[in-house]
């Protein structure tokens, strides 16, 4: 089955990524970290779709999102330290926008939004 759209090619994209970066860094933390942030991420994501009555759909966007914060959060920090930025991220999504579009990338915003307050963030995850 041929990957279609651009988002769905950006998700494979990083998801690979994100799978070669825990493959070479492996640890079970690291595991538990990307698998914390993508349940975590999809799960307030569908929470948000609930408040605001949102038809739930593929989450896409949200998988994105996700892998972006895993790959670009400091993976040195207690691993549910992505919660500020993954939560900034969502809420920025569903409530800031302008008609049906968002304003920023939200993963963007919510790591530049996290690391206003401490939050380390650089790019780890093809470091090796």
């Amino acid at each position: 089955m041929p990957i279609k759209t651009p988002k769905a090619r950006m998700a494979v994209l990083l998801l690979l990524l994100s799978l070669l970066a825990v493959y070479n860094f492996f640890s079970i933390e690291l595991v538990l970290r990307l698998a914390f942030i993508l349940i975590y991420t999809l799960s307030l994501e569908y929470l948000l779709w609930k408040i605001r009555g949102t038809i739930p759909f593929v989450p896409l966007a949200g998988v994105i999102t996700a892998l972006i914060i895993f790959l670009l959060f400091d993976n040195i920090s207690p691993f549910y330290y992505a919660i500020i930025p993954a939560t900034l991220a969502v809420v920025q999504k569903q409530f800031l926008r302008l008609g049906k579009q968002h304003i920023f990338n939200p993963a963007v915003f919510g790591l530049y939004a996290a690391s206003l307050v401490g939050y380390p963030t650089f790019w780890w995850g093809i470091s090796w």
